[in-house]
């Protein structure tokens, strides 16, 4: 954990200790902008989710809380996004 000593304009100080900063969100694995989403797809490994990250834009919503990428949407046979 990297700490800083910090002035303060009165005359004291300080030390603030922060965990490093944290890693960017991946993007959408189509387009590249800010992923929103996890794909609630199968895993190409079968085990748990999909969960590539996706846009609004590249998303496919099949129910509440439940996304999939266009490649998951299309095996099971629902219309993938709009991207």
């Amino acid at each position: 954990m990297p700490c800083e000593i910090v002035r303060f304009p009165n005359g004291g100080s300080g030390i603030i200790c922060a965990p490093r900063s944290r890693a960017k969100p991946k993007p959408c694995w189509e387009c590249h902008r800010p992923h929103q989403f996890l794909c609630d797809g199968p895993s190409p490994t079968g085990k748990g989710d999909c969960d590539r990250p996706l846009c609004v834009q590249h998303r496919t919503q099949a129910g509440a809380g439940v996304d999939y990428c266009s490649e998951c949407a299309a095996g099971i046979g629902i219309r993938g996004g709009d991207g």
